[in-house]
């Protein structure tokens, strides 16, 4: 509900249609009684689904004791790591934002419409004061 909620503050969501499904449907099921997200995603119906919670499931790697003690640490402190990693997440958005504008500015578009151009660096500048906004919230500096 947090990801959720957080993301259409912001009107946000996941560019990867599986992870946007996974959301959704996770939603859709949260109070249901019994609901386990880890048994009814790897038995889900869409091949793609199952087998992406498998790989996240399995993870590949056994834990010794000391690492699963650290992340039963780190899942009794989920209401501190969520908010802090959709941060990470919207500072990653911004970035490739800013990226994408910083390649248009190159095209032989913006350099013939000035106009065009123009507004592309006030974006720029938006995103960038924005960015500013939300790494404080998360602690770091941004250089732009």
């Amino acid at each position: 509900e947090y990801i959720s909620a957080d993301l259409g503050q912001d009107e946000l969501e996941f560019n990867n249609p599986v992870h946007r499904l996974l959301l959704y449907e996770a939603l859709d099921h949260i109070y249901d009684e019994g609901f386990r997200s880890e048994r009814y995603f790897l038995n889900h119906p869409d091949p793609t689904i199952s087998r992406m919670t498998a790989d996240i499931v399995s993870g590949g790697y056994r834990l010794s004791r000391r690492n699963k003690e650290e992340i039963t640490r780190e899942e009794e402190r989920l209401h501190e790591l969520v908010p802090y990693l959709m941060i990470k997440f919207k500072l990653h958005i911004l970035k490739e934002e800013m990226n994408g504008i910083m390649q248009s500015l190159s095209s032989p578009d913006m350099k013939n419409d000035t106009s065009k151009a123009m507004d592309a660096m006030q974006r720029y500048k938006e995103l960038g004061e924005i960015m500013k906004e939300i790494a404080k919230r998360a602690g770091e500096r941004v250089l732009i």
